[in-house]
């Protein structure tokens, strides 16, 4: 597993945390506890059973639905997946289509 090493702190950070007049500050976006989800993991099997009849195979929609546990927000992945790969199949030298925008 990798482990981060480079954690710096709010001296060194170079970004500015101060958000329309609200008191923010570094030490509220650090958490020295926190674990990235690294793996596809589903808590709920019925979840689960949703996310695979919808993604299929779509790792990218899979992880959405099982880091979020919303069906909708993986479904919206796996929507954008299909029109990115049709819209790079439709502009691909060579192809005379017409695109119809409704």
């Amino acid at each position: 597993m990798y482990i981060c090493t480079g954690i710096i702190n709010a001296t060194e950070s170079l970004f500015d945390y101060s958000f329309n007049g609200l008191a923010v500050t570094w030490e509220d976006f650090y958490d020295p506890d926190f674990s990235p989800m690294l793996d596809i993991t589903f808590s709920d099997p019925a979840i689960e059973k949703q996310a695979r009849e919808i993604c299929k195979d779509d790792p990218f929609c899979l992880y959405d639905i099982a880091a979020t546990g919303d069906v909708a927000v993986g479904e919206s992945t796996f929507i954008g997946s299909e029109n990115l790969e049709m819209i790079t199949g439709l502009l691909m030298p060579g192809k005379k289509t017409l695109l119809l925008y409704l």
